[in-house]
């Protein structure tokens, strides 16, 4: 009897000691999804990590680190390695840095690679390496840092910082050069830009540019008197249906105005167009007259009465 007893308890310690170097058994807590990567739920327990949208804190992989230096040692494949599959692979190096890689293998079509926000692509990047910007909003990068992972590297200034870099001074212009962006500094009152064709432009007087002013246009269909107004520098008198037209020119405008009264229709020569000021003469005189198809008459404004050019 003693005997039985000593074998019975010698089983009984030999089924709760420590096996060989302090390891224990590992059990598993829940059900588990063949594909999933498994998590430690606490000491001696492992669970499903679950998909890659996560879940509940403490349901899935809080974190995840690879040593590896050189190549793309973590890679996300479309397919099966065996047959044509696509692979986006991410890896870090001392000589290369980082590197992001987007491969088709195994005669699969190239994909491009794409950045999204909020699920819209603001970069795609071809197999040619092509990038296109996508049609997204644009993200103010004004105040956000980008660091090494652990610290802070540089703030993006403000685009006025970004200029001022350039220069401060008010009144320059930024320009490109034969080799580099340069300032080129203010000019003086009443100068115009010159182009130097692939070199910096120069500041210069206006008699040594080409000038091309664009005139107000406005084209009256309606019927009845016209007032013409400081916004006007041609007025061309189209009226669905022709009538005689009185034209009424302002006395308040800035002296050396010049606008343009013209008969579009071409039947003036029946209606007569007839221009008269508003508290102010032309030439001396209360109206003058526009009588021939398709005429028109031109007049400066020269502080207190019309003058026909």
């Amino acid at each position: 009897m003693f005997n039985r007893f000593l074998a019975f308890f010698a089983a009984v310690l030999l089924a709760f000691a420590p096996t060989s170097g302090g390891a224990q058994s590992v059990q598993q807590s829940g059900t588990v999804t063949a594909g999933h990567a498994a998590r430690w739920v606490t000491n001696g327990i492992v669970g499903d990590a679950g998909t890659s949208v996560g879940g509940a804190v403490g349901s899935y992989l809080t974190t995840l680190g690879v040593t590896a230096s050189g190549g793309t040692p973590f890679c996300i494949n479309s397919g099966a390695t065996t047959g044509a599959y696509n692979a986006f692979c991410m890896g870090v190096d001392t000589s290369t840095g980082a590197i992001f890689s987007d491969t088709a293998y195994g005669g699969a079509t190239h994909v491009p690679l794409q950045f999204k926000v909020n699920g819209t692509t603001v970069l795609s990047i071809s197999d040619s390496g092509a990038a296109t910007l996508g049609a997204a909003p644009v993200i103010p990068l004004t105040g956000y840092l980008f660091g090494n992972g652990s610290s802070a590297v540089t703030a993006v200034p403000t685009t006025s910082g970004v200029l001022d870099g350039a220069s401060s001074t008010p009144g320059v212009v930024l320009a490109r050069g034969a080799s580099a962006w340069g300032a080129v500094g203010p000019g003086s009152t009443g100068q115009v830009l010159l182009s130097q064709g692939s070199s910096a432009p120069i500041w210069g007087p206006v008699s040594q540019a080409q000038t091309v002013i664009l005139q107000a246009l406005r084209v009256v269909t309606a019927p009845g008197g016209v007032a013409v107004t400081s916004t006007d520098n041609i007025v061309v008198l189209n009226k669905t249906v022709g009538a005689a037209t009185t034209v009424t020119m302002p006395s308040d405008l800035t002296p050396g105005t010049v606008i343009t009264v013209k008969d579009g229709k071409g039947d003036a020569g029946t209606y007569f167009v007839t221009i008269t000021g508003s508290s102010c003469t032309i030439d001396g005189q209360a109206s003058v007259y526009v009588t021939s198809a398709y005429g028109s008459i031109s007049m400066v404004w020269n502080g207190t009465q019309w003058n026909v050019l």
